[in-house]
């Protein structure tokens, strides 16, 4: 087995603990039915077992129990007090070359692949891509072109130098010229493609590829006819269509028919059926009085905005999107926003320069979501974050890169005043966002350490009274 930290085994123990808390077990129960010696049960639950000792619990309970393997396992936290930094040279030791069938239908090398900054705790898998083949045509399909055939996770892709971007939806074909500080956004299960248009000129991507809202879902959902998912999906095309959608689940979920939705909002019969048929559209105080009749939270029913099924957005460089921040009194960085998507709103990318020199006063950055950069200058950054023992700070190499997760303060600087290092970061929402972040706000405050680590039975069989 693999050698994980002695956080990583308490972690795992206050997660068995938790689940066996779910399914109504005790240690003495756990102990009986799994045939295990309590002692070890006790061991596992306060992260002091033998790693064999784990695994066979974790077997038993889900061979004897409804659990799957992924409501008791926790993920290995590798990084280093919250970061993980990698080197150029570290980069170039993961290089492999991929081969596409070209013009004349030979193999011949299309991509170098080298990994970026990642991490078992963050949801990316970014990638450094040269663009080994380069085509003498404009044309979206040129046979020298090798598209591939899209992929589940979304893309934010950061070029550098002259590169082409192709891609397609349905029969139609596009491509783009891209250049340095251009930025695109593909949707999942886009076919595309990307190649050089000058032999003579460096040109690579930085791919960020990343799980959406479905990363914690998508094994839900592979338990599912896909008949039946198919026949819940809402219609993005058309806000009143989508609204229809959701209001007729809810309504199947409460078994409440039209009639009963109608008596209890005093809507008239009319205009519900308007909004069940995608004819009509709510407004927010119609949506009001239906959220208080559906007893749901209003921002439950609103339909999103307008979406693409295919979208693919382009942004080029614009000397225009620049601003200072934290702000034009105190400019430590100069920022410009690279491509992004209404679907897929937890990601924030951009371009930042960093304008002051280290050492570092305040660690001036801190956010709930995972973060990703990549120093695509000629020039090194410093970072600084926050550690358990006190401020910690690595070179960020040109050719470097790294990630960190949630919540961690930090900063970044530059090794010197007459310098200004040049890096793209990539920012995805985390478990701090949407209705996630929502409901854990509304846990009592007191218990939040139990969502972190659960340390208690969910009775104390010693008490008495309240």
């Amino acid at each position: 087995m693999q050698e994980y930290s002695t956080e990583y085994w308490v972690r795992q123990g206050a997660r068995i603990r938790s689940t066996a808390n779910d399914i109504k077990r005790n240690a003495e129960a756990l102990s009986e039915e799994l045939g295990e010696e309590l002692t070890a049960i006790h061991a596992t639950f306060a992260g002091s077992a033998p790693k064999e000792v784990f695994e066979r619990v974790i077997k038993k309970m889900v061979e004897t129990y409804p659990l799957s393997r992924l409501d008791l396992e926790v993920r290995r936290d590798d990084t280093d007090d919250g970061v993980v930094v990698q080197s150029p040279q570290t980069a170039l030791s993961t290089s492999r070359i991929f081969d596409r069938a070209d013009k004349s239908g030979q193999s011949t090398p299309y991509y170098e692949y080298r990994d970026a900054a990642m991490s078992s705790v963050g949801p990316y898998r970014p990638e450094w891509i040269k663009e080994l083949r380069t085509v003498a045509t404009g044309d979206a399909r040129d046979p020298d072109v090798a598209y591939n055939s899209g992929h589940l996770m979304h893309q934010a892709t950061f070029f550098v130098g002259p590169v082409n971007f192709y891609w397609k939806i349905g029969d139609n074909a596009y491509v783009e010229e891209m250049d340095t500080g251009d930025s695109n956004y593909i949707t999942p299960f886009v076919p595309h493609s990307f190649a050089s248009r000058d032999p003579n000129r460096e040109a690579y991507i930085v791919a960020v590829t990343f799980y959406g809202k479905l990363e914690g879902i998508q094994r839900d959902l592979m338990v599912l006819h896909p008949h039946g998912v198919e026949e819940a999906l809402l219609d993005l095309s058309n806000r009143a269509r989508a609204s229809a959608g959701i209001l007729r689940r809810e309504l199947a979920d409460a078994m409440l028919g039209p009639e009963q939705l109608t008596s209890r909002t005093g809507l008239s019969s009319s205009r519900m059926a308007g909004f069940l048929d995608g004819s009509e559209l709510p407004a927010n105080d119609e949506l009001a009085e239906i959220s208080e009749a559906l007893g749901t939270n209003l921002r439950d029913l609103l339909p999103p905005d307008t979406m693409e099924p295919g979208e693919v957005v382009v942004r080029h460089k614009s000397l225009n999107r620049h601003w200072n921040f934290p702000s034009d009194e105190l400019p430590r960085y100069q920022v410009e926003d690279l491509a992004g998507c209404r679907k897929a709103s937890l990601l924030k990318s951009m371009v930042v320069r960093v304008l002051e020199a280290s050492p570092v006063a305040e660690l001036d950055m801190a956010t709930s979501t995972h973060e990703f950069c990549y120093n695509y200058g000629s020039e090194p950054a410093v970072l600084y974050w926050q550690g358990e023992t006190g401020i910690r700070n690595a070179i960020v190499e040109p050719g470097g890169s790294y990630y960190i997760k949630p919540t961690v303060p930090h900063a970044l600087r530059s090794t010197s005043k007459s310098v200004t290092p040049e890096l793209v970061i990539m920012r995805v929402g985390s478990s701090l966002s949407g209705d996630g972040h929502l409901e854990l706000s509304s846990y009592p405050r007191d218990g939040l350490h139990r969502v972190l680590s659960e340390t208690q039975q969910w009775y104390d069989p010693h008490k008495i009274g309240g």
